[in-house]
């Protein structure tokens, strides 16, 4: 979905390369991806520029949404996660969790 909402708001896919720090190759493998899983094209492609077809404005939008709550949330743990040692629920068992103490961070070692 990143790559997807890169090229759309560059409209190019070297710029879209940039921002997300991948290939070009891999932005490709990507969006071929994305395209398969949706079973139709979402970009129209010329030599000088890409755009997402206009049926397709409706997907981006919702996607948008999407990523931007996903960045909230990524951020927020973040945030959580300087303020020191927590407790998280961590399965010991089959039968139940229990609260393991986790270092800064909030990595499971």
């Amino acid at each position: 979905m990143r790559a997807f909402t890169a090229i759309a708001k560059a409209e190019n896919f070297k710029a879209a390369v940039r921002q997300l720090r991948i290939s070009q190759s891999a932005l490709r493998v990507l969006m071929k991806d994305l395209e398969e899983d949706l079973s139709g094209r979402l970009l129209d492609r010329t030599t000088r520029k890409v755009r997402i077809f206009e049926v397709d404005q409706a997907f981006l939008s919702p996607v948008l949404r999407v990523m931007e709550d996903l960045e909230r949330a990524i951020h927020s743990v973040g945030h959580a996660g300087s303020r020191g040692a927590g407790r998280v629920p961590y399965p010991l068992s089959r039968r139940g969790g229990a609260h393991r103490r986790v270092p800064n961070g909030g990595s499971r070692g």
